[in-house]
């Protein structure tokens, strides 16, 4: 099987559930650095999934990192949640914070059951491109 067939797989696999996530974080709009619900929600999501996470990473309390697989390469992904004042997530960071799990969820899947070594990093961003 190809890691492509594989990572698709695992995303199909988990598709319900990743609507759901986007759903949940769409209906709770926060913006720049007050993320809590989205945070908490992804790294939930991510902690069932087998991902070793990390809340409150790099001194910033609605950022996170979540780690599955070891050894090189590490492949990162970018995971942002946070909404626009007055319009929510019409920005739709609803949607990129799931592409990135989702991204994230596939490449650790295509690895594992490949049994290709490599480490996979979903890393939380609040505020992406916002200064505090």
């Amino acid at each position: 099987m190809s890691l492509e067939h594989t990572a698709s797989q695992a995303i199909d696999a988990a598709s319900a559930s990743l609507r759901a996530l986007s759903l949940d974080i769409h209906a709770h709009p926060e913006q720049a650095y007050a993320e809590v619900h989205a945070h908490q929600a992804l790294t939930e999501w991510l902690a069932e999934a087998g991902f070793a996470v990390t809340p409150s990473a790099y001194g910033m309390e609605t950022a996170f990192e979540a780690t599955r697989g070891e050894g090189g390469p590490t492949i990162a992904v970018l995971s942002e949640y946070d909404a626009l004042p007055g319009i929510g997530h019409a920005c739709g960071h609803n949607l990129i914070a799931i592409s990135g799990v989702a991204a994230g969820l596939a490449v650790a899947e295509a690895l594992e059951r490949e049994g290709i070594e490599g480490t996979v990093r979903v890393l939380g961003s609040p505020a992406a491109g916002r200064s505090a």
